[in-house]
């Protein structure tokens, strides 16, 4: 699941705590060029899951034509190569948990997804969400 926060100060740092039993890897970033209020597209937000070599979003279709669109994956396998002109913006990697987040900015409405290559084959989460650029 992708969380944002809109019009959110700058930070430093930040603590974010998880009441539960299943453990979480989280990859936090600022993204300071969407709009300060509802920035969300209301056609993005989906996610999916498999296992194989390929990870791949669900497609969304976006209804402006400023967002940025961000994928984000998880996967045990080392994650590269994104699809569709996607460029990282963030990563997370350790021993059996690897998070990688991309965005791309869009300048048309329509459908946008993204795949990475998964190294070796493994079980995969993809998500996929766009937020309108100010």
């Amino acid at each position: 699941m992708l969380f944002y926060a809109a019009n959110a100060s700058s930070q430093s740092s930040q603590v974010f705590s998880w009441t539960g039993t299943t453990e979480y890897e989280w990859v936090a970033f600022e993204v300071s060029s969407i709009k300060a209020s509802s920035p969300r597209d209301p056609g993005a937000g989906s996610g999916t899951s498999g296992t194989s070599t390929t990870a791949t979003t669900p497609s969304i279709t976006t209804f402006n034509s400023t967002d940025l669109v961000i994928a984000a994956f998880y996967s045990a396998g080392a994650l590269s190569s994104p699809t569709n002109s996607y460029k990282l913006i963030d990563s997370k990697s350790g021993s059996s948990r690897n998070i990688a987040v991309y965005g791309k900015p869009v300048s048309s409405t329509g459908s946008q997804s993204s795949a990475v290559t998964v190294t070796p084959s493994s079980a995969w989460l993809a998500m996929i969400d766009a937020y309108e650029k100010a």
